[in-house]
């Protein structure tokens, strides 16, 4: 039996469930990593110098002779200045080249300081470069093991200690829940089975835990006082300027002082998170003049719902990839169809088709739906993708699983429905309490809130808008695509 004070998910890794759900958490932390990386490189200058390195050592003693050529089309653009795809960290080579980073004979040295330094400063990220290329390997075995779980030959021991600690520095707290969450869903079908082998929780949530703390001391080394001769100069320096920055940017995003409000550590985790590309996009589908914008009324609320809905999404992927699976499977034993004229056929009839993958990938890393292709599809056009994909002829119950879908989305849609109000001169300790949330008016809501000497209110009629016209596109995409389907099946069964 194993040790229960050790972390270990082998057991609820044969749930193939949990095992796209864990590799979707394992995607979201590449695209951490990724922002990072590119955030050592944030200037046309340090941008040359590194693709013109690139292009010199690329045949120089990496992984397989040569540097990927995945990787290196990943970083460095074509002539149109575009890149191959998203940066993929798991790639055994970007590790090497982090390494590379630090030698000091290369024409890139400081990049690899620099790289640290924004770790620490603008991440709350306590690792040296060497404890941080380990934590990337760590989770670039686990997601190789994940993804190729069938194949017994690769089945080797996972180090599942620093993975879940390296995804505990690397996502939000929010997503820590999530985690859990998943790993409790994927031991109760555990148990639903029969069998006795689970993955204990305890020493999970104590990891994650720890990481939460690591990065709060973090913000507290950057933040608090710092004495002299603890830090030399030059990090002291660092220091301070990233300080100023961020001061800069966190009385832009909460104007006139209004609650509710992060403390600088809740809210420099959030905000590099979230990302520049997340943030702009938002800030113009808010489309709010510069100063009326609010972190936490107007910009993480969008973040959150629309990653609520990427999880729906993400798992309606899964089901879809089931139910090609089966069918393949039945192409062979029913049909007794060869491997390569199953896929053929698969190719023509999946419900995960090359679209979606596009769709899916674009989740995964930390993309949000209602900004697919850079916005250009609306959000009724990607739930109408989404819902066509179950609408092929070997999908059990199409009609079942569109509905399900459809209305999980418009919950967590409905849920959003609702005003806020604010004490204006909270009694106690707290003196930026979270908002009071009034779901429905009634008279003594009115009575009692619309007392403008003692609160503030905020019916967010910004955001309110948007998330009506996301319940309303779901609504028409779902009945659209139901009267489409039906129509087909009844031109066949006529036919």
């Amino acid at each position: 039996m194993n040790n229960p004070s050790k972390i270990d998910l082998s057991a609820i890794e044969q749930d193939s469930q949990f095992r796209a759900e864990l590799l979707y958490f394992l995607q979201m932390a590449n695209t951490y990593i990724a922002q990072i990386f590119f955030l050592t490189f944030n200037d046309g200058k340090r941008l040359k110098q590194l693709y013109s390195w690139l292009e010199e050592n690329k045949n120089n003693g990496w992984t397989q002779q040569e540097i990927c050529k995945i990787l290196y089309n990943n970083i460095v653009p074509t002539i149109d200045n575009k890149r191959s795809g998203y940066l993929d960290i798991y790639n055994a080579d970007f590790t090497i080249l982090l390494t590379r980073l630090n030698e000091k004979d290369s024409s890139l040295a400081g990049a690899g300081q620099r790289f640290c330094n924004n770790l620490r400063l603008k991440n709350a990220i306590l690792r040296d470069l060497n404890s941080f290329c380990k934590d990337i390997d760590a989770l670039r075995e686990k997601r190789n093991y994940l993804k190729d779980y069938d194949n017994k030959k690769r089945q080797n021991k996972q180090n599942d200690e620093r993975v879940i600690y390296a995804l505990g520095l690397l996502l939000l707290p929010k997503l820590h829940q999530h985690l859990i969450g998943k790993i409790n869903h994927a031991n109760t079908r555990l148990r639903r089975q029969g069998l006795n082998y689970y993955a204990n929780e305890k020493p999970i949530i104590l990891k994650l835990s720890s990481a939460r703390k690591d990065r709060a001391n973090a913000t507290q080394i950057l933040f608090g006082k710092r004495k002299k001769g603890v830090i030399d100069k030059k990090l002291r320096q660092d220091a301070q300027i990233a300080k100023e920055t961020f001061m800069r940017n966190y009385y832009f995003l909460y104007p006139n002082g209004y609650g509710p409000k992060y403390n600088y550590h809740q809210f420099r985790i959030r905000q590099e998170f979230i990302g520049k590309i997340n943030m702009r996009y938002i800030k113009n589908l808010l489309n709010l003049t510069e100063g009326k914008i609010h972190f936490s009324r107007d910009i993480e609320p969008i973040y959150n719902v629309a990653m609520e809905i990427n999880n729906l999404l993400d798992r309606a992927f899964w089901l879809m990839q089931q139910e090609d699976e089966s069918e393949e499977k039945r192409l062979k034993s029913e049909d007794g169809q060869t491997n390569r004229q199953a896929k053929t056929q698969m190719k023509e009839i999946c419900c995960f088709n090359k679209s979606l993958r596009h769709l899916r990938n674009h989740i995964a890393h930390n993309g949000l739906f209602c900004f697919y292709k850079q916005g250009e599809l609306s959000a009724q056009d990607v739930f109408s993708l989404i819902f066509t994909g179950f609408t092929q002829p070997h999908v059990r119950k199409s009609k079942q699983r569109i509905h399900e879908l459809a209305s999980q989305i418009e919950n967590i849609l409905n849920k959003q429905n609702v005003s806020w109000a604010f004490e204006k001169n909270p009694q106690g300790e707290n003196k930026n309490p979270p908002p009071i949330v009034i779901k429905r008016w009634t008279l003594n809501n009115k009575t009692k809130y619309l007392n403008f000497n003692k609160y503030r209110l905020d019916r967010r009629q910004n955001i309110r808008k948007i998330f009506a016209d996301w319940a309303t596109s779901v609504k028409h995409s779902k009945n659209e695509t139901l009267n489409n389907y039906i129509k087909a099946m009844r031109k066949n069964n006529e036919s």
